[in-house]
């Protein structure tokens, strides 16, 4: 089992912006848990994998610092996982991805050991036509991760998944891990 936590900085993008790592998803931007209690909480408590979604890349250095910290100490023994949505994916108007490049490099420099699980923006509406994921968004993806040397896991949209298995299949089959 895997524990996920989303993650951005304190105050993110207003004049209150601390630069702390804090448990929070979009528009939240103030929590009363920072990623340090988080982390300390659930190393002292459980077993269980821990998986970081970061919905800033501002929060993913000082995250991957503490990290690394904690994993230095010992503390870290198990499985950990780093998401973020690195490209746009179905139905996204508007930009509102981590930076790829960006992301990808502070986690080959600061935490090389984890699982990556890059993934996708989407947005589903029900009772409107929807897209799906693409060849060419999925091609974008194997370009940004296929010659990294960590381990990798998609996080997708599963209503989307069926009508586009024959891009995912395509993708899963450029690596032989």
């Amino acid at each position: 089992m895997v524990l996920e936590a989303d993650v951005t900085v304190h105050g993110l993008n207003t004049a209150n912006e601390t630069g702390v790592p804090i448990m929070a998803h979009p528009p939240a931007i103030y929590s009363d848990n920072t990623l340090q209690q988080w982390l300390e909480t659930v190393l002292a408590s459980s077993l269980k994998g821990i998986k970081l979604d970061f919905k800033s890349l501002k929060a993913v250095g000082p995250s991957l610092d503490l990290l690394q910290q904690l994993t230095e100490a010992g503390k870290v023994r198990r499985p950990v996982w780093l998401n973020a949505d690195i490209l746009r994916g179905p139905n996204v108007p508007l930009p509102i991805e981590v930076n790829a490049t960006q992301f990808l490099a502070l986690v080959q420099e600061k935490y090389p050991q984890a699982t990556l699980s890059p993934g996708w923006t989407t947005l589903y509406m029900p009772l409107f036509p929807n897209s799906t994921y693409t060849q060419a968004m999925v091609e974008k993806m194997q370009e940004l991760v296929g010659a990294l040397p960590q381990r990798v896991t998609f996080p997708v949209r599963a209503v989307m998944v069926r009508a586009a298995w024959p891009h995912f299949s395509w993708l899963l089959g450029q690596s032989e891990r």
